[in-house]
């Protein structure tokens, strides 16, 4: 449930960064203030996730780590094509896509694992399931 609303205030948060870029003509400051956001979200993740959490807190901090991703994942890609010349354009932009793509396919792997791990060695999540499977 956490990364369906995360990926629901990321997703709106691209194209407002793309229109403050090229409104303002601001490049920088959009991508630190979008990591600032990202790292502060994820930051108060770890900290404020203790048993007893309300539904209000999860969605919250997610708003907040979402807004933070949005705004800095669409700017290193224009960062990258105002410096290329434009011979080399599509090369460092199939390069910046497959870089992407790599780091998020192996978190998530990293992810899962872990999370498995953990459920693996919890007594509770064992004694909930069956004993045995019936055929």
């Amino acid at each position: 449930m956490v990364s369906v609303s995360l990926m629901s205030d990321v997703q709106p948060n691209i194209p407002a960064a793309g229109q403050i870029n090229s409104r303002l003509r601001i490049i920088r400051p959009v991508a630190w203030f979008g990591y600032f956001l990202g790292g502060l979200g994820f930051l108060l993740f770890f900290t404020c996730f203790k048993y007893p959490f309300s539904l209000g807190l999860q969605e919250g901090l997610t708003v907040i780590a979402g807004i933070g991703i949005g705004l800095s994942l669409q700017v290193p890609m224009l960062i990258l094509q105002a410096a290329m010349p434009f011979k080399e354009m599509a090369a460092a932009t199939a390069s910046w896509t497959l870089t992407r793509s790599l780091g998020g396919s192996i978190g998530e792997s990293i992810s899962i694992s872990s999370r498995q791990e953990l459920m693996g060695r919890s007594q509770v999540w064992r004694s909930s399931l069956p004993s045995s499977i019936p055929a």
